[in-house]
């Protein structure tokens, strides 16, 4: 009798067991159709359903426009003068002033520089190149009547920055100046070789020298930019448009 007990309460059992794996394996079937539905949804909508938008602009992207203001010191070394003429009594050592217009992009600038600058050494006597100052016909007196000149120029600088508060800048442009003011000579004679001491005597009628008043600017600039504000630079420069200058300049953005 308990050998066939056992085979009584499992085979009624057998449909029960079937239902129930049926049941499961339906679930399943259910649960991986609905993941595969969702996995299709996600996927349309990471795909089709998603629209691209462009970056915003920073202010470093966007073109700023500005004005600036330069105060230079002029000078051309007693030496250079004399590499054309046996002696000068000077070099040149004066200032000047400017405006400009200002266009900048990331680190590139781009400007419009207008300036006004002194030009005259010191009045007294020159000798030519390879001159006597005592023989007559190679030393003149020459006295400088406000010599100066005005200069447009177009410039392109790039800027490395530092630190957000400072960066080097560099660059270069080309303009062209209009001389002003007139250079009188006389001839001279000197009776020794202190000739800006009272060796040299002149005479005979002033000449107004003859010279180009149309000279190109070259222009090459280097130096250091300081950003106190956003829309607001001080820059440090040395360089050279036709005559060396060191000089410091202000620029506002708007």
């Amino acid at each position: 009798m308990p050998m066939l007990t056992r085979p009584s309460i499992i085979l009624p059992s057998f449909p029960l067991i079937a239902a129930m794996a049926l049941f499961g394996a339906a679930v399943d079937t259910g649960k991986a159709h609905a993941q595969d539905e969702s996995g299709d949804e996600e996927q349309d909508f990471d795909g089709e359903g998603e629209t691209e938008t462009a970056p915003a602009l920073t202010d470093m992207d966007k073109v700023r426009h500005g004005i600036g203001l330069r105060l230079r010191y002029i000078f051309v070394p007693k030496g250079l003068i004399e590499l054309f003429m046996e002696e000068a009594p000077s070099g040149v050592s004066q200032t000047g002033f400017g405006f400009d217009y200002v266009r900048r992009k990331k680190n590139f600038e781009f400007s419009v520089g207008f300036e006004y600058d002194k030009l005259a050494p010191d009045d007294g006597f020159f000798v030519e190149r390879g001159g006597d100052p005592q023989q007559a016909g190679t030393t003149d007196e020459i006295r400088f009547d406000g010599l100066s000149w005005y200069t447009i120029d177009a410039s392109i600088v790039y800027h490395h920055p530092l630190s957000p508060l400072i960066s080097l800048r560099y660059g270069g442009g080309l303009g062209f100046g209009i001389v002003t003011g007139d250079i009188i000579s006389k001839d001279a004679i000197c009776g020794g070789t202190d000739l800006q001491g009272g060796d040299c005597i002149s005479g005979g009628p002033e000449t107004k020298e003859d010279f180009f008043r149309y000279p190109p600017v070259f222009n090459v600039v280097g130096g250091v930019q300081i950003t106190p504000a956003d829309n607001v630079a001080i820059n440090v420069e040395l360089g050279m448009r036709t005559v060396f200058y060191s000089g410091v300049s202000g620029q506002y953005f708007f």
